[in-house]
């Protein structure tokens, strides 16, 4: 309606101006010329358009995708505590009385004493050791914990002392026998970082195990024995 209402409003400009005299180019133009033709603003097309977002029959169906398939559903286990940590358990568990030498920076040694108390824990995860060390410089301790990881199939050790260090390291595990592991640690103590070496022989358990280990502050370059000993049950 709208559009027709413009249409003939146009239409009837067209015949307005249509029906006006001609002018005459050369007449003067008068001062008191008032124009006669008049601006309905309510005549102004106003569009009429009205954006609306557009509709769709598409449906998701929510609840089909929110379902899960209960065979696809897959059941996580708790892992189990590797059976390397059980077997070496069998070896080492107890309460071991030590004899030795400690031996120090100038190559000179001094007899040495100690009892490592050795047991499974942290749900039979770790094989811990408590080391409680005397000698003519004074006492010792240190706790340790080894497990065995599968996926590398490597054992692993952390352990700190008394003395202020702390040492993290592997062996690939046994050699030569039932268990001969060596031990490469990595120190950190109070006289820098340094590398470790502990060396530990079962296959002996009965007449008695036998440790030793070394030191090196030059990152490999140089080593220097540190202990000595055998331990009993």
């Amino acid at each position: 309606m709208k559009i027709t209402i413009a249409t003939l409003t146009m239409v009837g400009l067209v015949g307005v101006a249509a029906a006006q005299p001609k002018v005459d180019p050369r007449a003067p133009i008068k001062a008191d010329a008032k124009a006669d033709v008049k601006v309905d603003a309510k005549a102004a097309v106003k569009p009429d358009v009205k954006t609306a977002p557009p509709k769709t029959d598409a449906k998701l169906d929510v609840k089909a995708d929110a379902k899960l398939d209960a065979k696809t559903v897959v059941k996580m286990e708790t892992p189990k505590p590797p059976v390397e940590v059980a077997d070496m358990a069998k070896l080492v568990v107890g309460t071991w009385r030590c004899t030795g030498s400690e031996i120090n920076a100038d190559g000179t040694s001094a007899k040495m004493t100690a009892t490592v108390k050795t047991k499974l824990d942290l749900d039979k995860w770790w094989i811990s050791e408590t080391m409680d060390v005397r000698s003519a410089r004074g006492s010792f301790k240190m706790v340790a914990y080894s497990t065995y990881a599968p996926g590398s199939k490597k054992w692993r050790r952390v352990s700190v002392d008394s003395m202020g260090n702390q040492y993290v390291g592997t062996s690939d595990g046994a050699k030569d026998g039932v268990a001969k592991l060596d031990w490469n640690i990595d120190t950190m103590g109070p006289m820098g970082a340094g590398m470790f070496r502990d060396h530990l022989d079962l296959t002996t358990v009965k007449t008695g195990t036998k440790a030793s280990g070394e030191i090196s502050m030059d990152k490999g370059k140089t080593w220097k024995p540190v202990y000595e000993m055998t331990c009993k049950k």
